[in-house]
């Protein structure tokens, strides 16, 4: 009985988040954040000047959306390579083994969990170097 009313919980919790994602997804696709001021600001950013990992996501997922693909990739090279192939494997785990859940495995590994903190970092630091192939990876 118990493990039925996990798995339910489980295919709720699914659910809601995806029309969770869904509703972010439309509210992005049809407002672009570049236009739009109530968009959250990042605050390291406004604070340092320095563009922090995910500063111009949303404006590379309004783009990405609408199918400006190397818009997308100049406004934040990381997310656009690494959100779709998450969601990717977020899909495929979902489908293939009814797990949902979201974190669960991505830092299991010690060295997944290195290995993407590793690259974060240096993009977070190669895109604040103003010199021309590094200042490319600036939004």
């Amino acid at each position: 009985m118990q493990s039925s009313f996990a798995t339910l919980c489980n295919r709720k919790s699914a659910l809601f988040g995806a029309l969770g994602i869904s509703l972010a997804l439309a509210l992005l696709f049809l407002f672009n954040p570049a236009d739009n001021g109530w968009y959250p600001h990042c605050v390291f950013h406004e604070l340092t000047g320095w563009h922090c990992p995910g500063c111009g996501t949303l404006r590379a997922g309004y783009q990405l959306l609408h199918g400006n693909i190397r818009e997308a990739l100049s406004l934040n090279l990381l997310a656009v390579v690494f959100l779709p192939a998450y969601a990717l494997t977020y899909l495929y785990r979902g489908i293939r083994k009814s797990e949902w859940y979201l974190f669960d495995d991505m830092f299991r590994s010690p060295v997944a969990g290195w290995t993407v903190a590793i690259l974060v970092s240096l993009f977070w630091i190669l895109r604040n170097i103003n010199i021309t192939p590094f200042s490319w990876l600036a939004p």
